[in-house]
Order: structure tokens, then C-alpha cells, then sequence
């Protein structure tokens, strides 16, 4: 409490402006000093003063203030909850757009005896119409029917975690059986050969775990 009395009028409007502040002033000492400080408060905090001579301005003035508060607070408050409510929307924005999915591109038909690629993608889910663009080119050139699966990961994939993807497909022999990436760009994409490794083919599905350590 020391500190705070031992404070000069201008020292203690510094403090309110830095504290985000707005001070007025209602003086009741007309001096030149008097007028001089409260000058140098308001101008310093943004403020206004006003002088009175009676106790009905003094009644009229501070009533006055209360309400021009009563305002700023009111319009404060609309702000803030505007705030709140653009943060919400864009932290909703954020987090549809770091949410991570699987695809996988292969051949619709395959043969015995002959090798095909496999492609996974692991990519933002947002990008999904670019990531069949790109299998769509890759796989055109070849004659190739393409066939596609996407699943979204069912935990949230944070930036630079370390991801292994194995492809699981009955009746098919992938190679290599797994790989690992590290998480760091929109979308990643690996390669495998795969060929079909028994009497029938069906059913497929597409495993990848995640690093926890």
C-alpha cells in the first residue's frame, strides 16, 4: 500500500493506460495545479475531466460516468464474446483441417504371376479430392483399373510422430511389409509391389499404428 500512496498522479495514470485503463477526471479543484493534473491524467489515460462547483454537478457528473461505463463495458463485452466466438470457429476450422486419413490406390483386377504397385497416402483429410487426383494419374498411363480405400485415423496424429503403415490384404503378398514415415508435411506417400499370393482373393483391409513413445 506504500508504493501505491507514495505514486504521483501522473505515475499512477501510466500505471491505469498500461493496465488498459481509461480514467476521468471530476474535479473539484479549480486551481491552476488542480487543472493541470487533471489535464495531464486524462491525457494520458484517454479520459475526460470535468470541473464541478456543487454537490448537484458533482451528483450529475460521476452519474454520468457511471453511465458512459455502464456503456463501455456493455460494448466490451460484446467483443469479447464476438472473440470467442471467431476463435470457436476457427479452432474448429484447424482442427477439421489437421485431421489425418489413410488411402490406398491399387489395381482393381490383378493377375497371378504378375507384380503391381501399391500406393498409400497418409494426408490431411481435407485433401482427399487431390490425393485421388494423383492416383488417378498415376495409374492411368498403365491400363490399369483403379481401386481406392480411405479410413481416418481414429486418434489425433500430431506433427512429427512416427507412423508405421502396414498394408494387410488377403491372399496378397505386400513388399515391404511395412514402412515408416515421420509426420511432417500435409501428405506422404509410400510405395509397395504387391502380388497375389493365393487361390482366391478376397476382402482387404489397411493397418497402420502409430509410435507412442
Amino acid at each position: 500500500m506504500a508504493n501505491l500512496i507514495s505514486l504521483t498522479p501522473k505515475q499512477a495514470a501510466h500505471n491505469c493506460i498500461n493496465s488498459g485503463i481509461s480514467v476521468d477526471v471530476v474535479l473539484i479543484d479549480l486551481t491552476d495545479e488542480g487543472v493541470e493534473i487533471a489535464k495531464a491524467i486524462v491525457r494520458i489515460t484517454e479520459g475526460q475531466w470535468e470541473p464541478v462547483t456543487s454537490a448537484e454537478e458533482m451528483l450529475q457528473q460521476t452519474s454520468e460516468a457511471a453511465n458512459r461505463f455502464a456503456k463501455e463495458l456493455t460494448q466490451a463485452e460484446k467483443v469479447l464474446r464476438q472473440a470467442d466466438e471467431e476463435f470457436a470457429t476457427l479452432q474448429k476450422q484447424h482442427d477439421a483441417q489437421l485431421q489425418v486419413s489413410f488411402t490406398a490406390g491399387y489395381p482393381g483386377k490383378i493377375e497371378s504371376n504378375q507384380k503391381y504397385p501399391l500406393l498409400v497416402y497418409v494426408h490431411l483429410s481435407s485433401l482427399l479430392d487431390e490425393i485421388r487426383k494423383l492416383l488417378n494419374k498415376r495409374f492411368a498411363p498403365m491400363g490399369l483399373p483403379l481401386a481406392s480405400s480411405t479410413s481416418q485415423a481414429t486418434t489425433a496424429i500430431q506433427r512429427g510422430q512416427l507412423l508405421t503403415i502396414q498394408p494387410n490384404i488377403q491372399h496378397i503378398f505386400v513388399n515391404p511389409p511395412r514402412q515408416e514415415i515421420v509426420w511432417t508435411e500435409d501428405y506422404h506417400k509410400l510405395e509397395f509391389l504387391m502380388h497375389y499370393a493365393g487361390s482366391e482373393s478376397s476382402g482387404s483391409a489397411l493397418r497402420a499404428s502409430r509410435d507412442r513413445g
